[in-house]
């Protein structure tokens, strides 16, 4: 209990949260909507953010509040226009704010483009968080692909 004074800054914890990054894997195709997208075996960026990846899913080792950014590189793969992208899902649910689509036109001509948000969320420990493809109209046939040597990533960080 304080009643006078103020708290001397050694009585207060220092909490620095570092980011944790992991990156899609490059040179995949998906051809529908709602699938899976593929990660990178283990995180490319360990910081001390803590996340356990198995397969292409992400799990909260705390619970908190964490800011997320993701960006994906595509390329369409067919010759006519669509509107593609991606939805990050927690625990199978789409989270507010984490779907991205862009607008393709055919694969000669306008194909390459980059769907990215960043949003934060608050989770329990063990809840898992996911990306899959979104398709609102056309065609799905689009292949993450490597833009100056950058296929997309995940970043995560531990805000409290």
């Amino acid at each position: 209990k304080l009643t006078t004074g103020t708290i001397a800054s050694a009585r207060l914890p220092t909490i620095t949260y570092t980011p944790t990054k992991y990156l899609f894997q490059t040179a995949q195709t998906y051809t529908s909507s709602n699938t899976s997208i593929n990660l990178q075996t283990g995180a490319s960026q360990q910081g001390s953010t803590s996340i356990t990846q198995s397969n292409n899913r992400l799990s909260f080792d705390e619970a908190g509040t964490y800011l997320v950014s993701w960006t994906i590189n595509w390329e369409n793969e067919v010759a006519n226009r669509n509107n593609f992208g991606a939805s990050a899902k927690l625990n199978g649910t789409v989270i507010q704010g984490g779907t991205d689509i862009q607008y393709f036109r055919y694969n000669t001509y306008g194909h390459k483009s980059t769907t990215s948000t960043t949003f934060c969320i608050s989770v329990d420990a063990s809840d898992n968080l996911e990306f899959f493809t979104f398709l609102q109209s056309g065609t799905a046939n689009h292949k993450v692909t490597s833009t100056n040597g950058d296929g997309g990533a995940i970043t995560i960080l531990r805000l409290s």
